[in-house]
């Protein structure tokens, strides 16, 4: 994020213009992909409860010393892959991050149905001018995925409200430090 403003949700370049903002105004920088995915093919169907039972089973082996994936690609030179621990929710969140140490932040994240591989080709290029993170929200990518049922009503989990906290608790404990 460069600026010292809160992420209060994903909003395109494009969209803020739309929606009015001026040019030059201190404020995050965050982005939005429509990227679509590749499909991947259905393992078989299990019912919500066995689904959350699997989920739920994953989880008790996660925490903060979960291991890093083996990506499907290398990353680029000078990219970091790590787990960020969000203790408010108690899950383990996934980004990476590039660039000078000292630079102005640049978060990415991604839209519906990605994850922050989505950014692999672009961090690189960016991380020369900004220290820039991308990030898998809560339930994509390579982040956790809570059984939503054990959090009370329905759309209590995953909705904007949950993953603006994210972003903002990620801005605050790992983006900022820096």
């Amino acid at each position: 994020a460069v600026g010292r403003g809160r992420v209060r949700g994903a909003v395109s370049r494009g969209a803020r213009s739309r929606l009015g903002a001026k040019r030059g105004r201190s404020r995050p920088i965050v982005t939005d992909t429509n990227n679509a995915t590749t499909p991947r093919p259905l393992a078989g169907r299990r019912s919500d409860a066995s689904a959350c039972r699997a989920a739920a089973s994953s989880e008790a082996v996660a925490g903060p010393s979960k291991a890093l994936p083996e990506l499907p690609y290398a990353l680029g030179e000078g990219v970091e892959q790590g787990f960020w621990f969000w203790e408010e929710r108690g899950c383990n969140i996934r980004y990476q991050a590039a660039g000078p140490e000292s630079g102005p932040a640049l978060v990415l994240i991604h839209g519906f149905g990605g994850n922050c591989d989505h950014w692999r080709k672009n961090i690189g290029p960016l991380s020369e001018h900004y220290r820039v993170f991308s990030i898998d929200l809560l339930g994509y990518g390579y982040s956790d995925k809570p059984c939503p049922k054990a959090h009370g009503e329905p759309n209590s989990l995953y909705n904007f409200y949950t993953w603006a906290d994210q972003i903002n608790a990620f801005v605050d404990q790992v983006v900022q430090p820096q």
